[in-house]
């Protein structure tokens, strides 16, 4: 007998994947509408970001970014890069350079010590410093970077500054000690005209720099004043130079910096699902199918960071909470991705900057300088009168135009006399937003913990 087909198991078999394919049929053309759906929506947010970053006039790449170019004559960057090349290539690893960033970490160093660093340190580098303090008359500076590279952009300008910083600080320090107070001031004043010349960089590394720079400087003034003895113009100096330091334009730039180096991570990262298909259908199916998921996450990157320079715009008393909403509420879009679909998010997250906790770091050296201008005034306001102010009224209009407000409670900054001779204090009331009638943070590694406790000057 002739077998006249499949055995009735086998067909059986054939009958029920024809059921099952029937079934799910349907299925995958659902999944595959959604999907291009999804992807679809996706590559339209986030072409709809970039145009609303472009409608606002702000710039999406670091090309777009860079600042304009400066005549020869007006750039302090070559006279900066020519003085660097004065140094006599002493070890920064040295001796003296452990003990002097140990003694700027708050170890007790003494004046044996001190002579040590100014000698090594500080001689051999005399004409360097000459031809820094000759570069500093000049207002700005442009550096030869290529804004095109993006993450891989080279920043030895950096180190170079650091290190010239570092020299000023150093005689500053010895200016000091000399009980030569408006020498030490003149130094100081070249420091924070230093960290002033990375004002146009659009780099956040370079505003951390500006940062440490105008810390260092801080640090100084403070010093100085608690020494006594500069004269009314030096002190006058050192006020105005307070008063034009503080730049939160700069900080918000480097945001917008950092939106375009996630802007251009993601378009690499789209790029490279775009590009050409790898062998094989699993890895092309593969490949192609993040493009919907790191659209997403652009575009999700994008908007969040561009609430956050929106909420830069306000002062900090409205920035801080708007800053804390946006940064929650992002952590929860995050968190609502899944699966595939969570690739873009967890670049986006990578990617996101710590602006909340910049912000405020950046307000509490505002905080920081105005107080120590208002110490320099009341200073002023001694050596005219022979005593100190009642109150920081007594300053207007003669040494200020009005009184500056304190960016933690919206109010005046708290001026308080001691009982006795001259002695008094200036704060503001700092991130804890509580008046500790004047009590600073503790001392953490030589820097006071503005965290904690009042922001201040006392005398």
């Amino acid at each position: 007998m002739e077998d006249s087909g499949p055995p009735s198991r086998l067909r059986r078999a054939l009958k029920w994947v024809k059921i099952a394919l029937t079934a799910l049929l349907p299925v995958l053309l659902g999944v595959m509408l959604w999907y291009a759906l999804y992807a679809r929506s996706s590559r339209l947010a986030y072409e709809h970001e970039i145009a609303a970053i472009r409608a606002a006039g702000d710039p999406v790449t670091y090309e777009e970014l860079a600042p304009p170019p400066l005549p020869e004559k007006a750039n302090a960057g070559p006279l900066l890069i020519r003085a660097a090349r004065e140094l006599p290539g002493d070890d920064p690893s040295s001796k003296q350079w452990a003990v002097y960033k140990d003694a700027c970490r708050g170890r007790e160093t003494t004046r044996e010590e001190w002579a040590a660093i100014y000698e090594e340190l500080l001689e051999p580098n005399a004409v360097c410093l000459e031809a820094v303090r000759k570069a500093l008359q000049l207002p700005a500076a442009r550096f030869d970077l290529d804004y095109s590279t993006l993450a891989g952009m080279e920043l030895p300008h950096l180190a170079m500054l650091s290190y010239q910083c570092q020299l000023l600080d150093m005689s500053a320090r010895r200016a000091g000690d000399r009980g030569r107070p408006d020498q030490a001031i003149s130094e100081i004043g070249n420091i924070m005209k230093l960290g002033k010349l990375l004002e146009t960089e659009p780099i956040m590394i370079s505003q951390l720099v500006r940062a440490y720079f105008y810390d260092v400087a801080c640090r100084r003034y403070e010093a100085v004043l608690h020494a006594g003895g500069a004269s009314e113009k030096a002190l006058l100096g050192a006020a105005r130079v307070l008063r034009e330091c503080p730049n939160r334009a700069a900080f918000v730039m480097a945001v917008k910096g950092d939106r375009a180096l996630g802007a251009s991570t993601f378009g690499t990262f789209l790029g490279a699902c775009e590009g050409p298909p790898p062998q094989g259908f699993v890895t092309t199916a593969f490949q192609r199918g993040l493009r919907a998921p790191f659209h997403e996450g652009a575009a999700a990157y994008l908007r969040h960071a561009g609430r956050l320079i929106e909420a830069l715009g306000e002062p900090h008393l409205g920035a801080a909470p708007r800053l804390k909403q946006i940064d929650e509420e992002f952590d929860e879009e995050v968190k609502a991705a899944a699966g595939l679909l969570e690739t873009g998010y967890l670049l986006a997250e990578l990617l996101r900057p710590p602006v909340r906790g910049l912000e405020e770091q950046d307000t509490q050296r505002e905080a920081w300088m105005t107080v120590l201008r208002l110490a320099c005034l009341v200073e002023v306001y001694r050596l005219r009168d022979g005593r100190r102010p009642a109150g920081l009224a007594d300053l207007v209009p003669s040494l200020l135009g009005e009184l500056p407000t304190d960016p933690f409670s919206g109010k005046g900054y708290i001026y308080r006399a001691k009982e006795g001779a001259e002695g008094y204090v200036i704060y503001s009331l700092g991130s804890n937003l509580t008046d500790d009638g004047g009590v600073p943070g503790p001392l953490e590694k030589g820097r006071r913990d503005f965290r904690k406790g009042n922001i201040l000057f006392e005398r």
